[in-house]
């Protein structure tokens, strides 16, 4: 028989034993269904929200220079490093700026 006929042949005969052997199965999708997936506070946890994704390529000169400073200067990571030569630069520009004004 067909999927669908027994399934109808099982619940006009019987329709106390169709219900119990439905709401088992369904008990057991249920245990299934719980297992794997994400888990609340699981995962690796951000070093810092309100980062952005930047791509760009740089000399080998400069990548050496990043280098040497994130060693000099005991930091983690490259981007570290990036980021605090690009602030010092920005206010070391702008105080020049700001000094040389006429």
């Amino acid at each position: 028989m067909a999927k669908e006929k027994f399934k109808d042949f099982i619940q006009k005969e019987n329709p106390e034993m169709y219900q119990e052997v439905k709401n088992e199965v369904h008990q057991e999708y249920e245990v299934i269904k719980k297992r794997g997936g994400a888990r609340i506070g699981a995962g690796r946890k951000p070093i810092k929200e309100n980062r952005i994704a930047v791509y760009s390529r740089l000399t080998e000169e400069t990548a050496s220079i990043i280098k040497m400073y994130k060693a000099e200067h005991n930091l983690k990571t490259l981007t570290d490093a990036i980021e605090v030569l690009v602030k010092e630069g920005y206010i070391h520009s702008t105080k020049c700026h700001n000094l040389c004004k006429p």
